[in-house]
């Protein structure tokens, strides 16, 4: 049986995934490898997910994990999806990455709308709470934020304008697991529809679809393409006449870009 290796999310510890080792062991009869990471460095305002990354890889080697193509399962909670992502998609190739079984609990793959609070005044008190300088991991929350430049970017590594698929039949099999009931207590404040207080369905997903709107100088729509992840249909429609709108933001966008391109305008559901 490969070995099984867990990783958990921002800000959160490695003890809480006790219960769920100690149930894979006793079910599948396989002891997983709990990969701490330091119970996230990423606290510290300087780090980044590529930080953490290389960390990942260091700490691979550390446990002697091996580094034949498929042969490690993993599961991964929330953050620890994107810490993934940016390990595989950096350091390995689709034929190469050790990954066979990836299952993601509540990933954060296109953010979730807890960062923006987490970097705010009150944010810094709750989380930063004992930390230097209350830091709450500005970066990594920074790239946790909605539809960020960094989620983009991650998502044209191993979802669009790629030669090579990255899961699929002999790649890696990855499935994503999220809930949609929230939060008790004084913490539902947090809750919202489509989400399980952290994350939302929409953004969890890998099956999302890039969207390229293209604007005349009267801001009107001659081009449109939405482009979805390999081994998914292409689809192409030319002069509908509609202002092009940030999906992200809810804004109109600006006269003067002609083309511009949002992920977050389409997504594939669960």
């Amino acid at each position: 049986m490969k070995p099984l290796v867990i990783i958990h999310g921002w800000s959160d510890e490695s003890k809480s995934f006790a219960r769920l080792g100690q149930r894979i062991a006793t079910d599948l009869g396989v002891t997983p490898t709990e990969i701490r990471l330091g119970d996230w460095i990423s606290m510290n305002d300087e780090v980044t997910l590529p930080d953490v990354a290389a960390a990942l890889g260091m700490t691979w080697s550390h446990h002697g994990l091996p580094t034949a193509p498929r042969s490690v399962d993993l599961v991964v909670h929330s953050t620890g999806a994107l810490v993934v992502r940016e390990w595989m998609t950096r350091y390995h190739t689709p034929q190469s990455v050790p990954i066979h079984r990836l299952l993601m609990l509540a990933p954060a793959n296109f953010g979730s709308p807890l960062a923006h609070k987490g970097r705010s005044f009150i944010g810094r008190a709750i989380k930063g709470w004992g930390e230097p300088r209350f830091q709450t991991g500005k970066k990594i929350l920074k790239a946790l934020e909605l539809g960020s430049p960094y989620t983009y970017e991650l998502a044209h590594r191993d979802l669009f304008g790629i030669k090579k698929p990255w899961y699929g039949a002999g790649r890696i099999l990855c499935t994503v697991l999220v809930g949609d009931a929230g939060y008790k207590g004084i913490a539902s404040i947090a809750n919202e529809d489509g989400s399980d207080g952290t994350v939302r369905i929409s953004t969890a997903n890998l099956n999302g679809a890039k969207i390229t709107l293209q604007l005349d100088e009267k801001n009107e729509a001659v081009h449109f393409d939405l482009q979805a992840p390999p081994g998914r249909n292409r689809l192409r429609h030319r002069g509908r006449r509609e202002p092009q709108r940030d999906c992200a933001q809810g804004q109109r966008a600006d006269q003067s870009s002609i083309t511009r391109t949002h992920h977050a305008c389409a997504d594939g559901g669960g």
